[in-house]
Formats: C-alpha cells, structure tokens, sequence
C-alpha cells in the first residue's frame, strides 16, 4: 500500500444531494421494493438512520475522492493505520447522524417544511432513484439499501438546515474584524478594495510584436541567442519608428502565436493575467504610442496602444455586484461556523447508539468496481479515464468563468488569449 504524508480530506456539504441530481435524466421513479431496511444506528433509542442514508454520502464521497486523487486511491492509507476506505465511510457515518440530529433540532425548533420544499424533494427524489437505476443497475438499489423515501428523508434534512440556519440566525451580527479577515483571502475582493472599480473596469487595446527570448519548452536561451534576438527586436522597432505598417510587422516578425494572426492585438485591463511588464508599458502610453523594447520572461515585446477603453456604469456595476456577491458568501461562511457551534451543544441531547453488525457490512462501491474493472479490458479503463479528465478540464473552464464573471467582456478576451497559448502571460 501507498503511504500518503498528508491526511486526505474531502469535504463533504449538506447540499451533496443537489450535487448528485445534477444532470439527472427525467422519468417516474421507480417505487419502494420490499427491501430490508438495515438500521445503522438509532438516536435516543427511537429515531433509525438506516444504511440507505450512508450509502447515499458514501457514493458521492467516492466521487470526491477519485475526482481529487484518482481511481488508485482507496489503495492508500492515512494516519494511524487508517485506509482511505476507512475513512470515507467514517466521514459518511457522521454526515448522516449530523444530518439527523439537525433535522430533529429543526423539528423541536417548529420548523417546517413549505409545500413548494416537499414538491421539489419530490421531484428531485424521483430523477435521482431514476439516475441511481440507470447507473447502478436494477438491483443497485435494493444492494445499497436506498428507497425513494431514504432519499426524501437525506434531502429533508438538508432543507431543514437551511431553514435552521435563517431562523437561528436571522438576528445574529457578525464580527467585523473576522469577516474582514476572511475578505482578505479573497484576491478578487481584496484587488477592488485596494484598487477600485476603475482599475479593473479600464481597458486598453494594443497591439504588439514578440520576439521570443525562450525556446519551444519555455526554457531562456543562451545569452548569446538572447543577444541576437535583441538586435533582431531593435531592427523590428526602427522599422516602425520609420512608419512602416504595424500589422505588416506583426505578420512578418511577431512569434507570439495567441495574436499573431490578430495583428498582435489584445484588450485587456490591469487585472488581467499578463506580464506585469507588458501591462504597465501598455498603460503607460497615450493612443497612438509606440513603446520603446519592453523585455518580459517571453522575449522583447514591441507595443502600440490604439484605444483607451474607458469604464462604462455597466462594467463598473457588475463589479460592485461580484464584490457583494463575495462579501455576502462570506458573511454566510461565518454564520455557518456559528451555527455548526451551536449544534455541537445540541448534540449533547442526542445519544447514538450503533449497530456494529451493520457498520461492518459497509463498504466502497467504487473500490469494488474498481477492482473489477482492472479485470477487464485496459481500453475501457483508459476511455474512462480521458472522460474523467475531460470533465475536470470542463469544471476548471466553468470555475475560470464563474471568477471572472464581474468582468464579462475581459473574461471572453482572456478565455480567447488561453486558448491560443498566450505568451504575453507570465506563467513562470
């Protein structure tokens, strides 16, 4: 077995169902069997937690941990003996009794749920049996213990929750100096703070000659390279000082292949991810200017600023609404943690008692196919593979989108630049 350093961990939220529907296809769901119900543990003597319930967390922390370490990782231990095995099915153990205990302390509390709650658990309820049959097969369902009312019960709670979290809260003032302290690590919040909206809203349109100074892998050449190439560079930027056409040069001599069939041209603004070189020469300029070499980790960069774009009320509101976005998820981080102390009170009212029988019996679905997958052909692991990896480069696209959604119109000509290998980008 591996040995990791590190103990992993992998969060996993109340909200893990909505994670699990996402994508569901429609249908009518398929109704209770008459199967079994294994009770895993029972609250104060009276209330089950059945292995339905576990099952349901356990599969999507598998998900989470293979999408974070891959197909290999329930091979793997952790500290004090520990397998990853072992620890994912202790943290589903306590999602689920915390998930229960909330439910009974929002109950005792008066909450309840809105007809508009019940209708969407059980529409939600009914793709997700749906989806779990299609991807588990029939008798996924009764293997794993899950009926259509496990799964209304595990989404229950997590509206229950929510609505614990408005009502205990809704009077409670949160501490200025933490929720500052929690801003702080957030770099898109904190750049507006220090900048302001015109900082980010400002764009400048140039465009722009590269010669590079670095080779096919990004590693600098020799000094006596880079010194040709600057002679080079210097014989380029006498040309345009002598009038010759711009866009002419960037087609004959520019090396940079993100703009290159652009005229050179890129619009950006000073949070923008470029060299810091290249931004401040380009913003040091009036429109029709010419920079004098500018010299980056990239190579030497010839700049002529056509337009100063300046900030429109628009772009600068989208900014104010992305930094309140931002300060109102952080000022719910912090009620969340209030409410989590709270609940570590009020579990003391609760006793869970377990049924060792039934723990034991708990496994990982995903070790097992896992297992039985290698037993099959290397193909079919390996196209599952790139559709894995496919999916996390899609995620990390729609998380780039989602931080750069203040700022649309720079967020598009980024995305643009990324795509075509960007060299004015400081990536070392």
């Amino acid at each position: 077995m591996k040995k990791v350093n590190k103990l992993i961990s992998v969060c996993l939220v109340l909200a893990m169902a909505t994670v699990m529907f996402a994508g569901c296809s429609k249908g009518k769901a398929t109704e209770d069997k008459d199967t079994e119900t294994k009770v895993v543990a029972t609250i104060n003597g009276e209330h089950n937690i059945n292995l339905g319930e576990v099952n349901l967390y356990l599969r999507q922390l598998e998900y989470q941990y293979e999408m974070s370490y891959g197909l290999d990782i329930w091979d793997q231990q952790v500290e004090d003996g520990k397998t990853v095995v072992d620890m994912a099915i202790e943290s589903a153990l306590t999602s689920v009794k915390k998930g229960n205990i909330i439910a009974l302390v929002a109950k005792e509390k008066g909450i309840e749920l809105s007809e508009e709650n019940i209708k969407d658990i059980e529409k939600t309820a009914d793709e997700f049996i749906k989806q779990y049959e299609e991807q588990y097969g029939k008798d996924g369902l009764e293997k794993d213990n899950i009926t259509l009312d496990t799964v209304k019960k595990v989404l229950e709670q997590n509206y229950l929750y929510n609505a614990l979290l408005e009502q205990e809260l809704k009077d409670y003032e949160v501490n200025e100096e933490e929720l500052k302290a929690l801003l702080d690590q957030s770099p898109e919040y904190k750049g507006l703070q220090e900048n302001g909206y015109d900082y980010y809203a400002k764009d400048v349109r140039v465009r722009h000659i590269l010669l590079k100074t670095v080779d096919d892998a990004n590693q600098p050449l020799p000094e006596d390279k880079k010194a040709e190439v600057k002679t080079k560079a210097e014989e380029v930027l006498a040309k345009v000082k002598a009038g010759e056409d711009f866009e002419a040069l960037v087609k004959e001599y520019s090396e940079d292949p993100g703009s290159k069939d652009k005229g050179g041209e890129y619009t950006f603004n000073k949070g923008s991810n470029f060299a810091p070189e290249f931004t401040e020469a380009s913003f040091s300029m009036e429109p029709g200017d010419v920079s004098e070499l500018v010299e980056t980790s990239f190579g030497y960069h010839i700049i002529k600023l056509e337009e100063i774009i300046e900030p429109t009320e628009e772009r600068i509101q989208l900014l104010k609404d992305g930094e309140q976005k931002i300060k109102d998820e952080g000022i719910k981080y912090l009620k969340v943690q209030e409410l989590e102390n709270r609940l570590k009170e009020w579990e003391k009212d609760y006793t869970v008692e377990e049924n060792e029988e039934v723990v034991k019996a708990i496994e990982v679905r995903q070790s097992r196919n896992a297992v039985e997958e290698d037993s099959t052909t290397d193909t079919d692991k390996s196209d599952e593979t790139t559709t894995d990896d496919s999916s996390k480069d899609d995620a990390t696209t729609d998380d780039t989108s989602k931080d750069d959604n203040s700022d649309d119109k720079t967020s598009e000509e980024n995305a643009t630049t990324d795509d075509a290998e960007d060299t004015t980008t400081d990536n070392n």
